[in-house]
């Protein structure tokens, strides 16, 4: 019931702001950007669903404490954070196009490497997830927002990037809702969940690969936009 709403909703506000003089959504800046925000919200559907999934089966499945959970999941942030300002000079340099995908080809294979764990892996066995996600998400970050923005006017720039930034929102609440979903409370299915998780998560990234190719048009000035 509630998608339902949320569907008719949607679809009385794009029929309002189709006739509105000046609306709040400018639907022609809705469809520039609309491979950009598609790659947006699945980053951060991905990126934010899988740290529950993943704190759920460090404490669930190899019985971490919380403090040693998190300090687990570490290896995820440390490429987040070095390589986000790498990544702002690259896309400026090449563009965004280059940078999402190899982002998203790393987090891929990293979510894939969950369908391997087993109840008797080590942390070894997890941190190709960790640093393949942790390497996506840094790349992908800001030339995801440069992609949103870097095409459109100056003037119109904020526009795009609310909506940019409201597309990541989104998919990272779904993320939380659906790999959560799918993974499970830890138990004794849990371990096919998280294996199924993994396997839409990285499907997704894939399938944002081919709309970065075919949807994502570079900036014509390169400009590195900042994440809002």
């Amino acid at each position: 019931p509630a998608a339902v709403v949320a569907l008719v909703a949607l679809t009385a506000f794009v029929a309002v702001e189709r006739r509105c003089p000046d609306p709040m959504l400018p639907l022609d800046i809705a469809r520039r950007t609309a491979g950009a925000n598609f790659v947006a919200a699945a980053m951060n559907f991905v990126g934010i669903g899988a740290i529950l999934v993943l704190t759920l089966y460090l404490q669930g499945v190899r019985h971490a404490s919380p403090l040693t959970a998190g300090l687990e999941v570490l290896p995820l942030f440390g490429p987040l954070s070095v390589l986000a300002p790498v990544a702002g000079r690259l896309t400026g340099r090449f563009g965004p196009r280059p940078l999402m995908v190899t982002g998203l080809a790393l987090g891929a294979l990293g979510m894939l490497n969950l369908v391997l764990l087993n109840g008797n892996s080590g942390y070894a066995a997890l941190l190709p997830t960790l640093l393949g996600l942790g390497a996506g998400m840094g790349l992908l970050t800001t030339a995801v927002v440069t992609a949103a923005v870097g095409g459109i006017p100056p003037e119109r720039a904020g526009v795009a990037s609310g909506i940019n930034n409201t597309a990541r929102q989104a998919g990272g609440a779904l993320g939380v809702a659906v790999l959560g979903a799918v993974a499970g409370e830890p138990g004794s299915r849990f371990l096919d969940g998280l294996h199924r998780a993994g396997l839409i998560a990285g499907a997704l990234w894939l399938l944002a690969i081919g709309v970065t190719l075919a949807g994502v048009r570079a900036p014509r000035d390169n400009r590195v936009a900042r994440a809002g």
